[in-house]
């Protein structure tokens, strides 16, 4: 936990995301493998950040990347600081630059409300 209260000033506004290779605990299908990765994941929690995609869509399945087997995981993650979450406005998958083969990943799309004094 970030105990530095300049350093906590300094996340308040804070959107991380990209490719991170980790998977939400509850990830289905479960890949046990990823199981001494999912404390990275929950430190985001724990530092009072929001998966922006969970934010909105608490229950759904959703694959980011696929292996060669087709097998799905969820790789790429949008987490916004929690006094951002009252301006998220969506958050989702875009498939298509993984299927039409640009990338081996889909894009993901945030949508905030703006401007704000946050």
């Amino acid at each position: 936990m970030i105990s530095d209260e300049n350093l906590k000033k300094k996340f308040g506004n804070w959107i991380i995301l990209g490719d991170m290779n980790i998977l939400e605990p509850n990830h289905l299908p479960y890949y046990p493998l990823y199981k001494d990765y999912e404390f990275f994941y929950e430190s985001f929690g724990r530092q009072k950040f929001v998966d922006a995609f969970r934010f909105f869509h608490p229950d759904e399945k959703e694959y980011s990347w696929f292996s060669r087997e087709n097998n799905g995981y969820r790789f790429d993650h949008i987490f916004v600081s929690e006094k951002m979450s009252k301006i998220l406005k969506d958050c989702f998958y875009i498939h298509d630059v993984r299927l039409e083969r640009l990338s081996d990943h889909s894009a993901m799309y945030l949508e905030i409300s703006g401007p704000t004094g946050i």
